[in-house]
């Protein structure tokens, strides 16, 4: 039997838009020559045949059939362009994941980027801050040594022998240092000739500032270098900074559309579900119907075969009895009133025979008009659930989009406000390792001067 979902014009082998009603009885004839069973042909699609053209030749049931199909027809549409969008927002999905990871691996990279970066600048102050500290050291030290050796007149004798060894130009109005000859006599004559002929206390303080000068102007030298480099770092790290705020603006971005594709994935799959599963329904009831209805037919052949047999058995009978009145009549002419009582009776009997047989034809129309009520009837509620089904699947699938909008709208503000926080503790952080580093240095070089003070003091 064929349910809502059968195409009658299918069946018949015409195409669903362009057929005449002509064409349609041409299909009928050819489909009912082909599967007619006393011809070999199959009995079930016979039947179908037969249940299509009754549907197709009346106008109502073939303007029923055509909505009804056409909404199934527009829904299969609808479930492949549904599939089809799925399948290419997977692609498109891929493809966006594998963009996203490419991303994050250039976040990463960039993070180790900055991560050295720092060390770098942090290895550069704890190197500027120790030789700082070195320096400090160091002067405090020769300041000690040198007021040490003031104090006990050494100072002079050490740097005359030291200048007679290496003689020096004259500088500054000074007179030029040479090497005298040791004279002759006791070692407190040789003593006192040496200390006549050295050069007075000033030189050595000249050759200790020039000295001092020249080691600062190194100093200098090396500090502008080194404020050079961590100027060219800073810049590189400002660079690094500016290209991975583009970076993660862009990954945002790209989440928020992956997270949009999946809610409108995960839509299409549950409508895909839902329709694959009516369909399902739908089938199983179609092929439930049609069993019924082939059980039936087979039931009704037997039926008309029965009566055939029946029939014949009639026909025989009358004419046995015919055979035997004409032998009574040949025989006894009394019998002749009995011959035509006999025939009037036989006439009586086919005219209820025959209304017997009009009868049944009109009780099998009465029964064929009421299937035919009944199936109009289960159609229109069919049609009545669909639509429901229908306006229920729009109601859902319009919740659900909210809610994936307000998902998208809560996870964005989530990820702004953690951003926000990384980039404040960031700030704080390199704000607090600045003051620890720049409070450890005054803290030491204030040492370094009071250590120096209290040796010099």
């Amino acid at each position: 039997m064929a349910g809502p979902l059968t195409n009658h014009y299918a069946v018949l082998g015409l195409p669903f838009r362009g057929s005449t009603r002509d064409d349609i009885k041409r299909a009928y004839r050819t489909k009912v020559l082909q599967y007619h069973p006393d011809k070999g042909g199959d009995p079930q699609k016979f039947v179908e045949v037969q249940e299509s053209y009754d549907v197709l030749k009346d106008a109502e049931k073939r303007q029923a059939f055509r909505n009804i199909w056409q909404f199934w027809y527009e829904a299969e549409a609808a479930a492949e362009a549904v599939a089809e969008a799925a399948a290419k927002a997977a692609a498109e999905t891929a493809a966006d994941e594998a963009a996203l990871e490419a991303l994050v691996a250039a976040a990463t990279e960039a993070e180790a980027t900055a991560a050295k970066v720092a060390a770098a600048q942090n290895a550069d102050r704890i190197r500027l801050l120790f030789w700082s500290f070195a320096a400090v050291l160091i002067c405090c030290s020769f300041a000690v040594v040198w007021h040490t050796l003031a104090s006990t007149h050494v100072a002079t004798s050490a740097l005359a022998a030291l200048f007679q060894l290496v003689p020096l130009a004259p500088a500054h109005g000074l007179p030029s240092r040479r090497r005298t000859a040791p004279t002759h006599g006791s070692p407190s004559q040789h003593w006192k000739a040496q200390k006549k002929n050295a050069p007075d206390e000033s030189v050595a303080e000249c050759a200790i500032e020039g000295a001092q000068n020249k080691k600062d102007g190194a100093h200098t030298e090396k500090a502008e270098a080194q404020k050079k480099k961590n100027d060219k770092w800073a810049a590189k790290v400002e660079k690094q900074a500016k290209k991975d705020a583009v970076e993660s603006i862009r990954a945002e971005a790209q989440q928020k559309n992956h997270a949009k594709l999946e809610a409108q994935k995960k839509e299409d799959d549950e409508w895909a579900v839902k329709v694959e599963a009516q369909k399902t329904k739908d089938a199983a009831e179609a092929e439930a119907r049609k069993r019924k209805d082939v059980t039936a037919a087979a039931q009704k052949k037997k039926d008309d075969k029965w009566a055939v047999k029946l029939e014949r058995q009639s026909n025989k009978d009358a004419a046995e009895s015919a055979r035997a009145q004409m032998q009574m009549r040949n025989h006894v002419k009394a019998e002749a009133q009995k011959k035509e009582d006999d025939k009037w009776n036989t006439q009586v009997e086919a005219q209820k025979n025959k209304d017997a047989a009009e009868s049944a034809k009109a009780e099998a129309q009465k029964r064929k008009d009421a299937t035919a009520a009944a199936q109009k009837k289960t159609d229109d509620k069919w049609a009545a659930k669909v639509q429901a089904h229908t306006n229920k699947d729009a109601a859902e699938s319009a919740r659900v989009k909210a809610q994936s909008r307000q998902y998208a709208t809560k996870k964005a503000q989530d990820a702004k406000t953690a951003a926000e926080i990384k980039n404040t503790l960031n700030t704080k952080l390199h704000e607090v390792k600045d003051t620890v580093i720049q409070v450890a240095a005054t803290t030491l070089l204030g040492a370094s001067f009071v250590i120096g003070a209290i040796i010099l003091g």
